[in-house]
């Protein structure tokens, strides 16, 4: 059965050896840096420690980083794995989405520019995720029919 290769950012196809596992790997990654980034950025821009909550990308990103290696160590248990990354990039989305009511009140601080991009790796990802589960589940069906 052939894997479904995703689209990165909704646009940039990339190459056939990466999956699904691999693009979870890459988003959960960005997640991580973005919340890392934003926290560092945040501390030097007032002078002090930022709040907590500019690592909230990073906090989502870590088990989402653990469920693509388990998906690679484990190729029985892929789509238990796959469908958990699904469900943190809907609190992604959720936690997005206060974004852009702070963008509706006219807020344009690093907050809101984190969570915009939050919404954004949220959204992409459960698309792509979805794409590639009704992918699997076409090839499983095509493969259940293919025998005699």
């Amino acid at each position: 059965m052939e894997n479904f290769n995703p689209r990165l950012f909704f646009i940039f196809r990339v190459t056939e050896s990466f999956d699904m596992p691999k693009y979870t790997m890459v988003i959960a990654l960005l997640l991580i840096d973005l919340g890392i980034l934003f926290f560092l950025i945040s501390s030097f821009q007032d002078g002090k420690l930022a709040s907590p909550t500019a690592l909230i990308p990073a906090i989502i990103g870590l088990p989402i980083l653990i469920m693509s290696v388990l998906a690679k160590k484990m190729p029985e248990r892929r789509s238990l794995f796959m469908h958990i990354s699904v469900a943190l990039a809907i609190v992604c989305i959720l936690g997005g989405v206060m974004g852009v009511q702070s963008l509706m009140k006219g807020d344009l601080g690093l907050s809101t520019i984190e969570q915009l991009i939050l919404l954004i790796l949220g959204i992409d990802y459960t698309i792509n995720s979805s794409k590639s589960f009704i992918y699997a589940r076409k090839q499983r069906s095509r493969h259940n029919t293919d025998k005699p």
